[in-house]
């Protein structure tokens, strides 16, 4: 007789990404897109946008945080990469929170220097 297997958990960490700026909810939807579109980051995270409620007066959703669920083949150099490729493409440049459990790294320039803040900082986190 041959086991079943009735369930298959997907051992994941949680990282996120909001932006500050006029145009923060068009672009955090732009940068949700870009990663989607990312065979690397797409590969071993699940990447999902998260809402928040409508404030007094407004109508509608405004998407604030992107959730990447990350699997143990994740790397943080794809996701620096995919960012700094997104960011590269982009007239105005918002400042971009990554967060990791407890660690947050805040990016206000895109330079090849985000790359290597972006990976000492989270993965200090593990």
């Amino acid at each position: 007789m041959v086991p079943q297997i009735e369930r298959i958990t997907m051992v994941a960490n949680a990282i996120h990404v909001t932006m500050n700026g006029a145009d923060s909810g068009q672009e955090i939807r732009s940068l949700y897109a870009w990663l989607q579109d990312d065979d690397h980051v797409r590969r071993y995270a699940r990447v999902s946008l998260k809402a928040r409620p409508p404030r007094p007066g407004e109508m509608g959703l405004d998407f604030e945080t992107i959730e990447l669920l990350v699997s143990s083949g994740f790397e943080l150099a794809n996701l620096a990469l995919a960012y700094l490729s997104w960011r590269s493409s982009r007239i105005d440049k918002p400042t971009v929170t990554i967060r990791r459990g407890d660690i947050e790294v805040v990016l206000t320039k895109g330079s090849e220097e985000s790359i290597t803040t972006i990976i000492k900082a989270l993965d200090s986190g593990e």
